[in-house]
């Protein structure tokens, strides 16, 4: 018996599913999905990329066609950007032809015009980093208030999830290199300033936040060099 009520959920589950899908295809929805992707009930589900800006190209726009898909599939309520967003030396203002050819113009499924929020990765400090703070306020989605922030969100059984975005390039020591692309940008941001803030914003008193997402550009651990 419980095999077969299994089952039926199953099968109820996957019937959903599939009308879902059916009829936002019926209604002219053209972007597809991924159906093997599970959607869990009050989960807040969001995409998490990086290292993206490169014109369309090295299959930036492959992987771009597929995010819509994953997004429309799963309700993505937002876009998590983990820096290096254009390649090779950022922007260097809010009309460089990059904001069309590596974001505008390459994330068109209309799921991904919800919020994105952003950090900065090394080679957006070859460019002009206040350039990519002030697109926030020609872009309705690109959300970057300033190099280091933070955003709540609500869950659905009223809890909430904090975000916190760093800058974690000041923290390179290759960085501060004299001679490097970087070094004027790089030694003009205090970190002290930005630690005693990551602290503080980390230790909040909202007893109603569950969760808590440090969003940064170089890892803490890895297998790699750093």
């Amino acid at each position: 018996m419980k095999n077969i009520i299994y089952i039926l959920l199953l099968f109820v589950f996957g019937t959903t599913f599939a009308q879902d899908y059916l009829e936002e295809e019926q209604s002219g929805y053209k972007g597809g999905f991924i159906p093997e992707l599970k959607v869990l009930d009050k989960s807040l589900n969001f995409i998490v990329m990086g290292d993206f800006g490169r014109n369309g190209q090295y299959f930036q726009k492959e992987v771009a066609e597929q995010m819509g898909k994953a997004s429309m599939t799963l309700g993505c309520k937002f876009t998590v950007c983990v820096g290096d967003n254009f390649y090779p030396n950022g922007v260097q203002s809010t009309t460089d032809y990059q904001w069309i050819s590596s974001f505008e113009n390459i994330y068109t499924n209309h799921s991904l015009y919800e919020n994105w929020y952003v950090a900065l990765g090394n080679h957006d400090y070859r460019g002009n980093i206040q350039a990519q703070i002030d697109y926030s306020n020609v872009s309705r989605r690109w959300k970057m208030p300033a190099k280091y922030y933070s955003k709540t969100f609500e869950l659905k059984d009223g809890n909430k999830v904090l975000m916190v975005v760093m800058d974690t390039n000041p923290y390179i020591d290759s960085y501060h290199k004299k001679g490097t692309d970087m070094y004027e940008n790089i030694i003009a941001q205090d970190t002290l300033a930005q630690k005693k803030w990551l602290v503080e914003t980390l230790n909040t008193s909202d007893k109603s936040i569950k969760w808590k997402i440090v969003v940064g550009h170089h890892p803490l651990y890895s297998g790699g060099k750093r």
